[in-house]
């Protein structure tokens, strides 16, 4: 981001949230955080654009908890208006012997093969909404 010489940035990219799904933040509380954060960075670099990246698609005990932070997230960047987009990750079709599971470190955070496809739905977003 800027070093204080009155530059700002052309692109923000926000990944956040995957430390509240694993902690099973409530929703709301997340909203608010993220919604606050996107303000701040509104506020901070009015003209740039944001790219903000959701939450992957979890199957189990953690889809309710992934569609609840990806609601939240929507919420948020609907609110921030112009200039803020998805970028999709819970949207990613991963193969059929290949899930988020085995693209992470610990279940949550992401390996490098995870990074690769972050990445990949990042680059996109970007091209789609630029």
């Amino acid at each position: 981001l800027s070093k204080n010489t009155g530059e700002s940035p052309d692109l923000i990219i926000l990944f956040m949230g995957l430390n509240d799904l694993g902690r099973n933040v409530p929703p709301e509380e997340f909203q608010a955080c993220y919604t606050h954060t996107l303000s701040v960075i509104k506020e901070k670099y009015p003209d740039p654009r944001v790219c903000c990246v959701n939450m992957p698609d979890r199957f189990g005990f953690l889809l309710d908890r992934t569609l609840a932070i990806n609601g939240a997230i929507e919420a948020a960047v609907k609110k921030a208006g112009e200039g803020f987009f998805i970028a999709p990750l819970f949207d990613y079709k991963f193969s059929d012997y290949d899930d988020y599971y085995f693209c992470t470190l610990d279940g949550l955070h992401p390996n490098f093969k995870g990074m690769e496809i972050i990445a990949e739905v990042i680059i996109r977003a970007i091209r789609e909404n630029l």
